[in-house]
């Protein structure tokens, strides 16, 4: 993968009308939410679920070559695929293991972070294509991933370390 193949990924979501008005409607429903106070939990409640229902099927549409999908009032419902809540259990359980795991000194946090980074991308990708939640955990298909990635498949958790420190 060139770095230009990387920089015109990374600004992907400023390539599509449907993308940007969908980053602009959640911004907006986030920032009322904040501001809201005690009631904006509930905004926050129905909103976090469908963001991520949203950035799944992101994923998905990319990686299936297919145009971005346009946010529909079917990712505000609850019951409504159920998969695309794993990523909100996903990231709880990454935060209690993190909060479990600095009790053992910087070293076993440094190596839990780095393991988070190094498997989170490839799960979030295997839950996108196949839906299944059991799936994104299995370790198999994880290996599996980074095999058909290869190389370029470090590129994401680089990527992530570039944007989170500069």
């Amino acid at each position: 993968m060139k770095p230009a193949d990387v920089v015109r990924e990374l600004l992907y979501p400023l390539t599509d009308m449907a993308i940007i008005m969908a980053m602009l409607f959640f911004w907006i429903a986030f920032a009322i939410a904040k501001a809201a106070g005690l009631l904006g939990l509930w905004l926050l409640i129905l909103l976090t679920p469908a963001y991520f229902r949203y950035l799944l099927y992101l994923l998905e549409a990319r990686a299936s070559g297919n145009a971005a999908p346009v946010p529909t009032a079917e990712m505000f419902d609850p019951a409504e695929n159920f998969w695309s809540l794993t990523p909100l259990v996903l990231i709880a359980l990454l935060i209690w293991g993190g909060i479990v795991i600095a009790d053992f000194g910087w070293i076993w946090s440094l190596a839990y972070g780095v393991a988070v980074l190094l498997v989170t991308p490839a799960s979030m990708a295997i839950l996108a294509i196949t839906h299944s939640p059991l799936e994104s955990l299995n370790p198999a298909a994880i290996v599996r991933m980074f095999r058909v990635c290869g190389p370029d498949y470090f590129l994401v958790p680089a990527a992530v370390v570039g944007i989170t420190l500069f």
